[in-house]
């Protein structure tokens, strides 16, 4: 039989198989697909033109489970690749009819293969092309049309974030006293450097009852109060300094380093990147980034050391590092969640080793944690993209490449935090 027989379209999704797990890259819809092993393992069957016979009877075979569950998570597989077009027959029929001897298959199995339960074997990623890089609302301006905004500013600081010369026009003391103490650490008195390098102009405005935001002279943010100031303009920097980068990737992540190199933490709000990398730094690590990693194209983090923005059940725990916490202004997120900002470490960027040594994907957890567990290379990126990440152009089998590159030698793992002492030393192994 050939793999037609089954229904894979010959325009379907590129495998790249990646250990015993697999990345399906489908460039006509811009969609990547995270195969485990038992799913990866099926999709090479289909390939290579086995009929679903021959693949139910390898499945069982491989993994050692009973044939009529290995026709179920055929069935469940196949759903998945019908729905999303990958299959030009009825494929599923076949699965459900009788060569395999399946009575009517469940919407999905949850059979447990080669000690891994697979009740979703294939995970949909969404390729974004621009993340939401803060805690609040996404990354975008004001609907309708950009609205010009007369800045009459009475103070403006250049601050310097990541490759972005930022100039920060404040219309009064006021806005001046909310947000340069959260940038004053990223302040750059010296004149810019030459020419060609890229920058940008934050103008805050005063409405007579609350502020405006604009990005070189367009109109961003309206209606801000004086508490949700100053994490729009960090977002908005953030923005600026990704868009204005020429950097292989973005990623939603903190970034610690040491002499030997530097760990990220990916991970979505409430993973708890912030407060393992405030614990990390008050152990002596170094803070590179807490919201956004830029990943040049030599593969290299570019530091974009905003200030650590730490919600309040991180205040407590991290108090006997950070006494000062208790009395830092607290500040309101779009979403009026409230944070604390914590300038990172002030030790020399030009000493700090920026390969990427190794990837943490934390998670609170109240049960007993997991210990740190290690990953391959196809859930990694499958976490990445979960976390959040962002791409200058469009994703295309080049950059998907040079990404399966670039995560191949590093070590990944997960690892589930209910201690914060247990897992600042635990990530701190991995860089000495």
């Amino acid at each position: 039989m050939h793999s037609a027989w089954l229904g894979l379209r010959p325009e379907n999704p590129k495998l790249h198989l990646l250990g015993s797990e697999a990345i399906l890259f489908c460039q006509t819809t811009n969609r990547l697909f995270y195969l485990n092993t038992t799913a990866a393992y099926l999709w090479c069957c289909l390939e290579e033109g086995l009929d679903l016979r021959g693949t139910a009877d390898a499945l069982s075979e491989q993994f050692g489970v009973p044939l009529e569950d290995a026709a179920k998570d055929i069935a469940a597989c196949l759903a998945d690749w019908q729905a999303h077009g990958f299959l030009s027959q009825p494929a599923l029929e076949e699965a459900s009819g009788g060569d395999a001897g399946a009575a009517d298959p469940p919407p999905r199995s949850t059979t447990a293969v080669a000690g891994t339960e697979i009740p979703h074997p294939l995970a949909d990623l969404p390729v974004q092309s621009r993340p939401t890089v803060t805690e609040s609302r996404p990354m975008t301006a004001l609907p309708g049309r950009a609205t010009a905004v007369s800045d009459r500013s009475e103070t403006q600081r250049d601050y310097q974030i990541g490759p972005l010369r930022l100039h920060v026009r404040f219309s009064s003391s006021t806005s001046h006293a909310l947000v340069h103490p959260v940038l004053a650490h990223l302040e750059e008195t010296a004149p810019p450097a030459a020419s060609g390098h890229p920058s940008a102009t934050l103008g805050i405005g005063w409405t007579g009852s609350d502020y405006t935001l604009s990005r070189n002279g367009q109109g961003l943010e309206q209606h801000i109060p004086p508490s949700g100031l100053a994490p729009l303009v960090v977002r908005h920097a953030l923005l600026t300094a990704y868009e204005r980068s020429d950097c292989l990737v973005a990623i939603h992540a903190a970034a610690v380093g040491s002499s030997g190199g530097c760990l990220l933490l990916p991970g979505a709000p409430g993973s708890g990147k912030s407060t393992l990398a405030a614990a990390l730094m008050g152990e002596g690590v170094a803070c590179l980034t807490d919201e956004l990693v830029l990943l040049s194209k030599d593969q290299h983090v570019q530091p974009v050391p905003v200030s650590l923005g730490l919600k309040a059940g991180s205040w407590q725990l991290l108090r006997h590092h950070y006494p000062e916490l208790d009395t830092s202004p607290v500040h309101h997120q779009a979403d009026g969640t409230p944070v604390r900002y914590l300038p990172p470490s002030q030790e020399g960027p030009s000493q700090w080793n920026r390969t990427v040594r190794a990837i943490v994907f934390p998670q609170w957890v109240r049960v007993t944690p997991d210990p740190l567990t290690k990953i391959g290379t196809a859930q990694a990126l499958y976490r990445i993209a979960e976390a959040g990440y962002a791409l200058p152009g469009t994703l295309d089998a080049s950059i998907l490449t040079q990404l399966i590159d670039w995560l191949n030698p590093i070590d990944c793992f997960t690892l589930g935090v209910r201690d914060l002492e247990t897992a600042t030393s635990q990530i701190k192994a991995l860089l000495t």
